[in-house]
């Protein structure tokens, strides 16, 4: 396969940009379980909250095993480590530094935190939305050092998974088997659990994502079966568990947490598959949109928290909610960080280094 798959350059990038919508919406939702959150809030927040949580980061993740599978094969390990981690880990640095700190500041100000050094350092409180990154990381590591270890058996291994994936109707596939591992893994994390820096529940959850992206890049029959998948179908049940862990939400007993996450699995995998047919079928050619909104997501995504907490407690300050707060907030927030991009980041090479982990000029 060619570097430049079209409809998953596209949906990389919008899924980076959702999470600006991600956070104001969470900003107005009725359960105000967030850093900030105002008083007049909006159920179509609720809505656009658990809409994007179940199809968002696994989408992402399927990418990018996906595409960390490509890379490790056309450049080796020693070369895939250097390219990927220097990509991810200068801008997660910085914006940590900056940004993330910055953002801490902002937040003790207005009084929406108590800042403790210690707590922040330590405890992982500079992380906040840079917690994919670290996933990523990991996920990077763990599979280039099985790599170089145990290449063929590793080769030998995915066709073996491939070949038992083949036999075993697609739908099950969905329904069965791959919830069930997110399910297990999850259990693994709750029995070994580490809630600082790197979560393991977060860790393990997404870590089948990534794996099955890796799967899709040796198999192109399974890629076409996950992305051909009928629609209507992916979308119902995707819509159906939504529906129900929205109304299950508040249960909390040892049995409803494990009915929790196998519903939420189901929902995760058959939304991602939906996710991979509307972009294979209406962005899967060159797009001078697609790729710009590609090309601006990582600033975008970078900059978008402090911005959508800054322009959050404007609103709120001044009595602003509901629908209209948010979509202000949402607006405000996109183009100051586009406007970053456009004449800070994309000219400036230091910047572009800094915050891109490449220079754009």
């Amino acid at each position: 396969m060619s570097n430049r798959i079209f409809y998953m350059d596209a949906m990389r990038g919008i899924l980076m940009m959702l999470g600006l919508v991600y956070h104001a919406a969470k900003t107005f939702s009725t359960k105000q379980d967030w850093i900030i959150h105002a008083e007049d809030t909006t159920f179509v927040a609720d809505v656009i909250v658990q809409a994007v949580h179940i199809f968002r980061m696994p989408t992402f993740f399927i990418i990018s095993g996906f595409f960390a599978a490509m890379t490790l094969h056309k450049y080796g390990g020693r070369k895939f480590l250097k390219v990927r981690l220097r990509r991810i880990m200068i801008p997660l640095f910085v914006t940590a530094l900056t940004l993330n700190s910055l953002q801490a500041y902002l937040l003790t100000k207005t009084g929406w935190i108590d800042f403790e050094f210690s707590r922040y350092l330590l405890g992982g409180g500079w992380v906040t939305h840079l917690w994919f990154l670290f996933n990523i990381v990991f996920y990077f590591l763990f599979y280039a050092l099985l790599f170089w270890l145990f290449r063929s058996k590793i080769e030998s291994l995915i066709k073996k998974i491939d070949d038992f994936l083949d036999r075993i109707p697609f739908t099950l596939v969905l329904l069965l088997l791959l919830p069930g591992l997110i399910i297990l893994l999850l259990a693994i994390g709750k029995i070994y659990p580490i809630t600082h820096i790197v979560k393991t529940e977060l860790l393990f959850k997404y870590l089948p994502f990534f794996l099955f992206g890796v799967l899709l890049q040796y198999n192109a029959n399974l890629l076409r079966k996950f992305s051909t998948y009928p629609p209507f179908i992916s979308l119902f049940i995707s819509l159906l568990g939504g529906v129900i862990l929205y109304k299950i939400h508040y249960h909390d007993s040892f049995i409803w947490t494990i009915i929790k996450a196998y519903i939420l699995g189901v929902s995760m995998w058959f939304s991602s598959s939906f996710c991979f047919f509307i972009f294979k079928q209406f962005a899967n050619q060159s797009s001078k949109l697609f790729r710009y909104l590609s090309e601006i997501s990582y600033t975008v995504y970078l900059f978008h928290h402090i911005l959508i907490l800054a322009v959050g407690i404007l609103l709120i300050d001044y009595g602003i909610g509901g629908v209209g707060g948010m979509t202000i907030q949402i607006i405000v927030a996109a183009t100051i960080a586009i406007m970053i991009d456009k004449f800070l980041i994309s000219k400036i090479p230091l910047l572009g280094l800094l915050f891109n982990g490449k220079k754009r000029n």
